[in-house]
């Protein structure tokens, strides 16, 4: 398989699409019918902050436990809740502050 080399340095042009598709826990309740697949805003980075346009991405098991809806996530989470936090992707934005000298839009992070 050809590996896809870094835009390390690469100026983007394209704009950032306003909606993204998110899965989302829309109720504190188990399976599917408290879980859908929505069009959502792309979140603006805030302080700190980078977007991530995300490649690829993966379910943990907290996710597991929420979709379940165990207990120990009833007083964790606030609704409705967009799942996932195990991706990788490229940099796309910083919001005020978020520029590193290690980080460049473009590259590659997970």
């Amino acid at each position: 398989m050809k590996q896809k080399k870094s835009p390390v340095g690469r100026r983007r042009t394209a704009r950032l699409p306003s909606k993204m598709t998110a899965v989302v826990k829309t109720k504190p309740a188990p399976g599917p019918s408290a879980t859908e697949i929505r069009s959502v805003p792309v979140p603006v980075p805030g302080q700190a902050e980078v977007l991530i346009r995300v490649l690829a991405t993966a379910v943990c098991g907290s996710d597991k436990h929420i979709y379940q809806w165990d207990p120990s996530m009833a007083g964790m989470i606030q609704m409705p809740r967009i799942y996932g936090h195990e991706f990788c992707g490229e940099i796309v934005a910083f919001g005020p502050g978020g520029k590193r000298p290690h980080l460049e839009e473009g590259q590659y992070v997970s």
